[in-house]
């Protein structure tokens, strides 16, 4: 379930940058769940500086990670 802070930050997201966005626009769990990990790792290449990232990973994790 959904904070209503969750649901306020999201609707002025969507409102302010627009749906089709990528600052207004969200994914959803299936999304996530269809990632691999040589597409997290080249995502990663491209578009994070190691200088001062941070990946932090919540919830249950599994070994295929």
């Amino acid at each position: 379930m959904q904070t209503p802070n969750y649901w306020s930050s999201r609707l002025a997201f969507e409102n302010y940058y627009g749906k089709t966005t990528l600052l207004g626009k969200h994914g959803n769990l299936d999304d996530v769940q269809q990632l691999d990990r040589n597409e997290v790792k080249n995502y990663s290449k491209s578009n994070i500086s190691i200088g001062n990232a941070m990946l932090l990973i919540a919830g249950e994790c599994n070994n295929e990670l």
